[in-house]
């Protein structure tokens, strides 16, 4: 073998072991990056929707009535957004169940069906044995309105009508509840 050709393999080694480095360096990067993200604490993050006025709607329910949330007026409420297909809503549920058993009739929570059938909400409700209403957001304008992302999204809503809180991903029970706590303290009521 020649000179030339040795040196050839060498350098063709060589830049192998950079591209492979090089590569390794990037992934790396990124997964740490990732793992970062996914890590933060979501909840430490400023939310630009808190202290706002909350969206109006009307919308119907599973039983084909209309519930407006003028209707809601002077109470605590607990907006949802999930879906009979989300398996994050499906964890999230003894949280909710669990706030409104503990709440009485000044904190209302308000489940709204998220592109999603009412066949599979109420087979999900069946199930699920929520207690509490739901609404169907069948065009998703409510929750574009809220600026929902995703599901499952929760809102907290004070007795004056400002947001006092938002959840992004699936509630636990004493976050959820300390909100609730939070928001009934929070301004006059509308």
């Amino acid at each position: 073998m020649s000179d030339a050709a040795g040196a050839s393999i060498r350098h063709g080694r060589r830049w192998k072991h950079v591209r492979l480095a090089v590569t390794l360096m990037v992934a790396g990067s990124f997964a740490a990056l990732l793992a970062t993200g996914l890590n933060a604490d979501l909840e430490s993050r400023p939310d630009p929707l808190e202290g706002q006025p909350a969206p109006a709607f009307v919308l119907p329910t599973l039983s084909g009535r209309t519930l407006a949330s003028r209707d809601l007026r002077g109470k605590v409420v607990v907006v949802n957004f999930f879906a009979s297909w989300c398996i994050a809503c499906r964890q999230e549920h003894a949280a909710l169940a669990s706030v409104w058993a503990a709440n009485g009739r000044d904190v209302v929570v308000l489940g709204v069906a998220f592109q999603d059938s009412a066949g599979n909400v109420r087979a999900w409700r069946k199930e699920m044995g929520a207690q509490w209403p739901i609404v169907l957001d069948d065009d998703s304008r409510t929750a574009i309105d809220f600026g929902v992302a995703g599901v499952p999204e929760t809102y907290v809503i004070a007795a004056n009508g400002t947001i006092a809180h938002r959840f992004i991903g699936p509630v636990q029970t004493d976050a959820l509840q300390r909100s609730v706590e939070i928001a009934r303290e929070a301004g006059d009521v509308r």
